[in-house]
């Protein structure tokens, strides 16, 4: 089945053998949307992270709308903090969100009850061995940096500090000798195996031991096949660029958009990959 959630609110499941829409499982409730989803891996529990700071937790095994999940106790209701992560633990029993205001927080399944919050960046990703949350990202850090944190208490880790590219050729709106995108990070995956943490930053660097540097500039989407061998980065000028993991070498470089690539995929045998771009299919 595919789900398939929007910005209205509502969400429906497909039967993709058919290719038709089976059921409705939450109506529109107005521009109240979702910006983010994740299925726990178990394939009972799906969450949809809205504009609003709270959750929509639906079981659907059984077939219901199990609870809404709020950030705070007074949500916003003119959408100015909005879920910008979910992302299941494994097993399914926790939950971690994340928003700019809140920071992360992981949330008991499926009571909805708070174990912790630790305040950091929107953006997050879950070690798939249930170790680690990686937290960062957002355009207003006086430090650029993504924090490790203990999945299960929220204590820290380890902090990194991403230094940037060296300048580049000054250009307008770029002071002397300070390099002209601050690597804000934009994305980060945790590879399917759990050995490496990949991040991708906004002056056009994706890293992980070693630096895969690339001549893109701006927002980026990350994807790692299920083996852990291959990295595909979703760029703004349209591409895709494969990297083998191992190596840190490029080896693929696929066209065909015609706008920015939001997101890419893998399918699961690791033998396809799919993009997402903001004009194009």
């Amino acid at each position: 089945h595919l789900l398939v959630a929007d910005h209205g609110g509502a969400l429906d499941q497909y039967d993709l053998t058919t290719g038709k829409r089976t059921k409705s499982i939450l109506s529109s409730v107005g521009m109240h949307g979702m910006d983010c989803v994740a299925v726990s891996d178990d394939g009972r529990w799906f969450a949809g992270g809205r504009t609003v700071q709270d959750i929509r937790l639906y079981d659907l095994k059984a077939g219901k709308e199990e609870r809404v999940i709020p950030l705070v106790e007074k949500p916003d209701a003119q959408g100015s903090d909005h879920v910008k992560r979910v992302a299941f633990g494994p097993g399914g029993k926790v939950l971690y969100s994340g928003s700019a205001r809140t920071g992360t927080t992981a949330w008991e399944i499926p009571t909805g009850k708070q174990l912790w919050r630790a305040g950091l960046a929107p953006y997050l990703a879950v070690d798939p061995l249930g170790r680690y949350v990686a937290a960062g990202g957002g355009f207003n850090n006086e430090v650029v940096r993504f924090t490790l944190l203990n999945a299960q208490t929220g204590d820290t880790a380890r902090t990194v500090d991403v230094p940037p590219d060296p300048p580049a050729a000054e250009g307008p709106g770029q002071a002397p000798g300070q390099p002209m995108y601050p690597p804000y990070l934009i994305d980060l995956r945790f590879t399917p195996d759990g050995s490496r943490l990949v991040t991708a930053h906004y002056d056009g660097t994706g890293r992980q031991v070693a630096r895969l540097n690339d001549d893109f500039r701006g927002p980026a989407g990350l994807g790692c096949s299920p083996d852990s061998r291959w990295l595909a980065v979703g760029r703004q000028d349209g591409k895709i660029v494969v990297w083998e993991v191992a190596t840190q070498k490029k080896v693929l470089t696929l066209v065909g958009h015609d706008s920015a690539v939001r997101d890419v995929a893998f399918t699961p045998d690791g033998r396809g990959l799919v993009g997402n771009a903001d004009l194009a299919p």
